[in-house]
Parts: structure tokens; C-alpha cells; sequence
């Protein structure tokens, strides 16, 4: 678990930098210098350029993760595995170019009441595409090379300073939307090249087939794994996605920007996940190798644990601190404030089901993950038909919640099941009644009429409260070990 722990904290840290530098832009900067459905715009083409680079990578991803650990040789250079990921990635990016071609009509009548906005730039997919597609790659290959955080940190906190600067040319009124779209989408692109960089400055740049390592019980693994990969891959972030598409298409790309900006901040929770489950999927595809049960159920349970623990902390801090929130948004964003709660309690869910998922897709009953994932979009797709005209952008939310429900019971009902293990013990019991005990103590607090103080004052004291309460608890104890750590180099420091 030390190589998890030390990494998850290091990607959790590069994470939350970038949520700070995030928070400025998507909360501060973005709503008062751009327009809804500017926002909106660049959340749409984001969201689906991200969807066609899960199909072009044809679940290459997915055997990287899985597979890689028979490849791994440093000495021949991982038996040319590289050569054979860009290979297919290549292909796939051809292919994906030209499905775009084909649906493009579809996609420009489907852009709500904005279609001529939308139109005039979707032909930035095409390099969205490319750079998401092999920013995936490369960061996945990383993560197996254990390397996990370079990724996170490029995309986090160095694309983010790059948008605060273009931000920042727009208050300086040097340049229009056009051009800060097109900057954004090259700053957005700049993260893939600094990840190749990596990987040739790691000595791992290779483009040397590896002939006759493949034999044909290999080739049949990595067929199967790349054919469900790419199902569950494209269903994983159609979830993940698919929900700016739908408020656009039944809405408008202004209602798009306002319900982005929401989610933005529900999704903040889910940060620490993301660096758990990178280094994770590594540790737990070499113990499936291994046969190490012991330690896929470790990382399963304390998962578990700790990203509630986490999650909830997290989603509390932010709905404690809702109004003096939106008070920083314009007017207009004012009915996204339900937005923020019900996915914060989406994601929340996602994250009590841990490494489930990652188990999963590491294992032999990988395909079933695939059906997971595909009857959860089928779900998010149906609800958000019957809610987003009825209830708007709050029905869309509740549509991404529906599908989280469904995937993350069905993740954690194949736990029992399979293995006889579950989350629920004493420890979830004590971390939900720690957040019901500050939540309850810290809502009565009066409000001060600054807003930037009463934020620090209510977060600091629910901070506290809170890890008070986990410490006499004693629900976690890394938890324990962090603040011990504090403490003696406190004292180290007199």
C-alpha cells in the first residue's frame, strides 16, 4: 500500500492545486468574462471530444492497464509495446476523424438554440480529439511505468495556469472569445507534449517491434480485453459526459455554461478518486497476476473508507459554503445551486463503491464491468429524455445521479457476490454520524457580512469539528499517521 498511499497524496496534492487555480478561472474568472454560452461551448466540445478519443483509443487503454505487466521487460524495452499502442492509437484516431465526418450534421442541428455558435467552431474537435486521445496514452503508460502524477500535474495545475494567463488577456480586453478558444484549445493540447517528453526523458521511448513476443494466446487476451475495453471505455465517459450533450441538445449552450459551471463544483469531490484509482489499477493488476488477494482486498476495503471519508468532508465544506458561492457568480447562474448538491452526492456515491471498479476491470470478470457502464449510460440517457425538459438543468443532475446509483450498486453487489466482501461495516456508520455532527453544529453559525471571511471562518471551524471527530473516531488510520506526522515535525521545528 506505500507506493499507493505516497502517490494517491502527491496526485491528490497536484489535484487540488489545480482546484485552487480550477476555482479561480471556472468560479471567478469564466462566469464575469465570458458569456453563458461561451462556457457552455467550450464545456460541449470538451465533453465530446473526450467521448471520441474513448473510441479511438479501440480499448487500448484498458489493455495497457491490464495487460501490460506481461510486457514490461526494461531491458528490451517492454518488449515493444509502445510501438504497438500508437499503432493502433493512430488507427483509431483515423477512424474517429471519420465518424465525426459523417455525424457532424447531427451534432450541428443538436446544438440547441445556439447552432450557429456551435457550427462556427466545431472543427476543433479534430485537434481536441487527437490531443485528449494521446494524453490518455501516454499518461495511462506512465501510470503503469509508475508514474502516475506527471499526468495530473501537467493537466491540473500547468494547463490551468496557462488558462488563467489567457483569462487574463481577456480582462485585459487584448483579445475576443475567438482567439481565447483557440489559445485554450492549444494550452489544452500542450500537457500530451510534455508527457511524451517525459517518457522519452525516462528512456522509455521506443518504437521497436518486439517480433514473435505476441503469440497467439496473448493476441486473443489483448483482442478480448481491447473489445470490451473500448465498450466500457466509451459507455465510462459517455457517463461522464454525455449529460452536457443532452442539456444542450433539449436546452440551449447557455443553460449548457450555467449547468457547468455547477458541475464543476459537485465534481470537485471526486479528485481524490482519480489518484487513487491511477496508481491502483498498477498495483492491482500486478496482484491479480500474483494471486495476492490479500492485497486487492486491502486496497478494496481501506479504499472504500477513505474516499467516503474524503468525499464527504469535501461535498459538506462546499454546501456549507453554497450562498457566499453563488453570491460570486452572475445572477444568472443562481438556479445551478441545486446542480452542485446532486452531484456532489452522485460522485459521493461513485466513491463509496472504491476500487471496485478498478478490481474489475483488472480481473477476469472485466467484461461485466462493460455492462455495468453500458446499462448506466442506457439509464442517464433515458432519465435525462423524461427530466431535462420537465426540470431542466436539476433534472439532468438527477439523471447523472440515477446512473451513478445504478453503476456503483451493481460494482458493489458483484464485490459480495464474487468475494463476500462488502463496504458497510462500523467504520461507514462512524464517518456518516462524524458528518451529520458537523454538519448540524456548523449550520447554526451566524453569517458574517464579508463573504471571503465567513468562508474562511466556516471552513476552518468545520475543518476542525470534523477532524476532531475523525481522530476520536479513530476511523482512519492514515488519517492518524498524517496528523501524527504534523505533529512531531511541529515539534521538531521548537
Amino acid at each position: 500500500m506505500g507506493i499507493i498511499i505516497k502517490q494517491s497524496i502527491r496526485g491528490t496534492v497536484y489535484s487540488y492545486l489545480g482546484v485552487i487555480l480550477g476555482t479561480i478561472n471556472v468560479l471567478v474568472l469564466m462566469p464575469n468574462l465570458l458569456l453563458a454560452e461561451e462556457i457552455g461551448l467550450i464545456n460541449l466540445l470538451v465533453a465530446l471530444s473526450n467521448i471520441f478519443a474513448e473510441f479511438s483509443a479501440l480499448g487500448f487503454n484498458q489493455v495497457t492497464t491490464r495487460l501490460f505487466s506481461y510486457f514490461r521487460d526494461k531491458q528490451n524495452k517492454n518488449n515493444g509495446y509502445l510501438f504497438v499502442v500508437l499503432l493502433v492509437t493512430c488507427i483509431g484516431f483515423i477512424l474517429s476523424v471519420i465518424v465525426f465526418f459523417f455525424v457532424k450534421p447531427a451534432l450541428i442541428s443538436s446544438g440547441g438554440g445556439n447552432t450557429s455558435l456551435f457550427a462556427n467552431y466545431i472543427f476543433l474537435l479534430i485537434p481536441l480529439i487527437g490531443g485528449t486521445l494521446f494524453y490518455n496514452v501516454f499518461d495511462n503508460l506512465l501510470k503503469v511505468l509508475y508514474s502516475s502524477t506527471v499526468g495530473t500535474f501537467y493537466k491540473e495545475v500547468i494547463f490551468r495556469v496557462l488558462v488563467f494567463i489567457n483569462l487574463l488577456m481577456v480582462y485585459l480586453d487584448l483579445y475576443k472569445f475567438h482567439v481565447f478558444l483557440v489559445i485554450y484549445i492549444i494550452t489544452l493540447l500542450l500537457p500530451t507534449v510534455f508527457l511524451f517528453i517525459n517518457i522519452a526523458r525516462k528512456g522509455e521511448l521506443s518504437f521497436k517491434r518486439s517480433k514473435g513476443f505476441i503469440g497467439s494466446g496473448l493476441r486473443k487476451e489483448m483482442i478480448k480485453v481491447a473489445s470490451f475495453g473500448m465498450m466500457s471505455s466509451v459507455a465510462s465517459m459517455a457517463i461522464i459526459n454525455i449529460d452536457k450533450y443532452l442539456v444542450t441538445a433539449y436546452l440551449d449552450l447557455k443553460s449548457t455554461g450555467i449547468y457547468s459551471i455547477a458541475f464543476f463544483m459537485g465534481s470537485l469531490i471526486l479528485k481524490p478518486s482519480a489518484a487513487l484509482s491511477k496508481i491502483s489499477s498498477v498495483i492491482l493488476a500486478d496482484s491479480w497476476k500474483n494471486n495476492d488477494l490479500k492485497t486487492i482486498f486491502t486496497i478494496y476495503r481501506e479504499g472504500c473508507a477513505h474516499m467516503y471519508l474524503i468525499g464527504v468532508y469535501i461535498l459538506l465544506g462546499i454546501w456549507i459554503n453554497i450562498g457566499n458561492i453563488f453570491h460570486l457568480l452572475p445572477s444568472e447562474y443562481a438556479n445551478g445551486e441545486m446542480v452542485v448538491l446532486i452531484i456532489g452526492l452522485a460522485f459521493l456515491v461513485e466513491m463509496i463503491s472504491g476500487a471496485s471498479g478498478m478490481i474489475m476491470v483488472t480481473s477476469r470478470d472485466f467484461p461485466l464491468l462493460t455492462y455495468f457502464r453500458i446499462l448506466s449510460g442506457v439509464v442517464l440517457v433515458i432519465a435525462g429524455y423524461f427530466l431535462i425538459p420537465e426540470y431542466g438543468i436539476n433534472g439532468a443532475a438527477f439523471s447523472v445521479l440515477c446512473s451513478h446509483l445504478i453503476l456503483s450498486i451493481s460494482k458493489i453487489v458483484f464485490m459480495y457476490i464474487k468475494f463476500r466482501i462488502h463496504p458497510f461495516d462500523r467504520k461507514m456508520l462512524f464517518i456518516s454520524l462524524i458528518a451529520l455532527l458537523s454538519y448540524g453544529l456548523i449550520i447554526f453559525l451566524p453569517e458574517l457580512q464579508n463573504i471571503f471571511v465567513d468562508i474562511v471562518v466556516r471552513s476552518g471551524l468545520f475543518t476542525l469539528l470534523f477532524l476532531f471527530l475523525t481522530l476520536s473516531f479513530k476511523v482512519s488510520q492514515s488519517v492518524r499517521d498524517i496528523f501524527q506526522s504534523v505533529i512531531n515535525k511541529v515539534k521538531n521545528l521548537k
